[in-house]
C-alpha cells in the first residue's frame, strides 16, 4: 500500500502544480487586455487634465498690464509681476536643476 500512497501524493503534487500552471496562463493570456485598457484609460485621465489645466492658463498677450501683470486671469487672485520671476524663481530652479543633475550624475 505504501507504493499506492507515493503515488498518489506525486499525482496530487503534480497536480497542483498543473492548477498553478494554468492560473498562470490564464494571467498572461489577460495582460495585453488589461494593459490596454489602462492604456486607454491614461489617455483620458491626461485628456481631462489638460483640459482642466487649460481652463485656467487662457490669457493673450493683449491682457498684460504694462507693470507685467495679468489683467485677468480665471481662479487667480494674487498675480507675480514677470521681473519677481526672472530675479527669484530662474535662479532656484537653476540650483534645484543643478541639484538634481549633480546626485543623480556625480561619481560616487
Amino acid at each position: 500500500m505504501e507504493v499506492t500512497e507515493e503515488i498518489f501524493t506525486k499525482l496530487k503534487d503534480l497536480q497542483e502544480v498543473l492548477v498553478e500552471k494554468y492560473q498562470i496562463e490564464a494571467k498572461k493570456s489577460e495582460a495585453p487586455k488589461q494593459l490596454s485598457s489602462q492604456e486607454e484609460l491614461l489617455a483620458v485621465l491626461k485628456k481631462e487634465y489638460i483640459a482642466k489645466n487649460n481652463e485656467n492658463a487662457h490669457f493673450s498677450l493683449s491682457e498684460l498690464k504694462p507693470n507685467g501683470r495679468i489683467s485677468h486671469a480665471p481662479g487667480f487672485n494674487k498675480f507675480v509681476p514677470f521681473s519677481f520671476l526672472i530675479k527669484n524663481c530662474i535662479p532656484f530652479l537653476n540650483r534645484l536643476w543643478n541639484a538634481i543633475y549633480l546626485s543623480l550624475f556625480a561619481p560616487k
